[in-house]
């Protein structure tokens, strides 16, 4: 059981935190203006060791945004710098986000539920994110390894329905 001074300074935490969020968004978008390929790198951060997706600057750029706001306007509307990069896509009609990373792999949030679904199949970054217009699928294509793949967009799930592999084949004359 917690004591009522870890509980009050607990407060004081989350609600600090809760009125930085403008500013904190003001940072990011900052940054976004002033090193944009370095918060590329961390948009979606993998960390190998542990086998797991940490989040970085899309985790606070969630955090800080309103869900609500997010659903009824768009993350475009909402905070139009991270929608800049082309490995960033926002689906009005499905509520959702996708991020790729530089590792391959493409995070999906949920903004209803701020939920966060990995997809894992690039061996490459990933360079661009689109979804359909329904928002039923998604494309994601990796320059790196020459792939674009088309998943569908479940509601528990997202599973990859075609692969294709890219080859320019340049011949000198």
């Amino acid at each position: 059981m917690q004591s009522q001074g870890s509980l009050s300074q607990q407060n004081v935490h989350t609600t600090t935190l809760t009125r930085s969020k403008t500013e904190i968004l003001r940072v990011v978008e900052i940054l976004i203006e002033k090193m944009p390929s370095d918060v590329v790198d961390l948009l979606v951060e993998v960390h190998k060791h542990m086998l797991a997706l940490t989040h970085a600057v899309m985790d606070i750029i969630m955090y800080c945004t309103e869900g609500s706001l997010v659903k009824k306007k768009g993350l475009s509307e909402c905070f139009p710098p991270v929608c800049r990069f082309y490995m960033v896509a926002c689906c009005d009609r499905s509520d959702r986000i996708a991020v790729g990373a530089r590792q391959g792999s493409v995070a999906l949030y949920d903004v209803r539920s701020g939920r966060c679904q990995h997809i894992h199949g690039h061996k490459g970054p990933i360079t661009a994110v689109s979804f359909s217009p329904d928002g039923r699928y998604l494309a994601t294509y990796s320059n790196a390894d020459s792939h674009i793949s088309f998943w569908q967009t479940g509601v528990q799930t997202c599973a990859c329905f075609y692969f294709h592999s890219i080859y320019t084949d340049i011949k000198d004359p």
